[in-house]
């Protein structure tokens, strides 16, 4: 959910739940504060933080989320390209079959 309480929420629970704080930003696209919160995220909720980059995300932030997250968590990530038909997704595929 994309409302003031949610992100209140979320803010709240950051420290102290951050895997579950990414889940839910999941649906958020490239919105300002989820990005904003991705990036908050990503050092202790990488793999969930991968997982709520969408198939229509396909901006420089989400990449750069992917290939940090590719590193770490290659299965998690690969298995958040899910209809993701580009270039960039398929070359990702590629380096994980080749792994």
């Amino acid at each position: 959910m994309d409302d003031d309480v949610s992100w209140s929420l979320r803010d709240a629970l950051l420290e102290a739940h951050p895997q579950a704080v990414a889940r839910t930003l999941s649906g958020l696209g490239i919105r300002p504060r989820a990005v904003a919160m991705r990036e908050k995220l990503a050092d202790r909720a990488l793999a969930e933080v991968a997982n709520t980059l969408g198939s229509k995300m396909d901006d420089a932030g989400s990449w750069a989320l992917r290939e940090r997250a590719f590193e770490r968590f290659p299965d998690v990530l690969v298995g958040s390209l899910g209809g993701m038909l580009g270039e960039r997704a398929w070359g990702l595929r590629d380096r994980w079959l080749a792994g």
